[in-house]
C-alpha cells in the first residue's frame, strides 16, 4: 500500500496541473542500490544488480496497472555498478544534484522561479 499511496499523490498533482494547462514533467525513476535492496538480494543468493533490474520491471508493471501517467520517456535509472560504488563511497546522496545533471536545462528555472509545477 505504501507505493500506491505515494505514487497516487504525485500522479493526482501532475494530472491536476496538466488539466489546468501547465506543462508538467512527471518522471519516475529507480534509485535502486540502497542497502535494503542489496541485503534482500544477498539473502536470496541473487546478484544485487539482477535482483534490482527484475524488481524494476515488476514495479513498472504495477505502476502501469495502477494507470499512473508518468512521463515514461524521461525515466531515470541508477543501477549501474559505478553508481553502486559511488553510493557506497559517498554514503547517501541527494537526488536533486543528480536531477540537475540529468536535466541541466532545468537549472535556470529552479534558480529564477524556484521549484514549481508551473509551465
Amino acid at each position: 500500500m505504501g507505493h500506491l499511496r505515494v505514487y497516487t499523490i504525485s500522479d493526482v498533482l501532475a494530472r491536476y496541473n496538466r488539466m489546468k494547462g501547465f506543462d508538467v514533467l512527471h518522471p519516475t525513476g529507480w534509485d535502486a542500490f540502497g542497502l535494503p535492496a542489496e541485503n534482500a538480494a544477498i539473502e536470496r543468493g541473487v546478484n544485487p544488480e539482477d535482483w534490482t533490474l527484475a524488481n524494476i520491471e515488476k514495479m513498472k508493471g504495477q505502476l502501469r496497472s495502477m494507470n499512473t501517467h508518468f512521463d515514461w520517456q524521461h525515466v531515470w535509472q541508477y543501477t549501474a555498478k559505478d553508481v553502486h560504488r559511488l553510493i557506497k563511497e559517498l554514503g547517501n546522496i541527494n537526488v536533486f544534484p543528480v536531477f540537475l545533471q540529468t536535466y541541466p536545462e532545468a537549472l535556470p528555472h529552479v534558480v529564477q522561479e524556484g521549484p514549481s509545477l508551473s509551465g
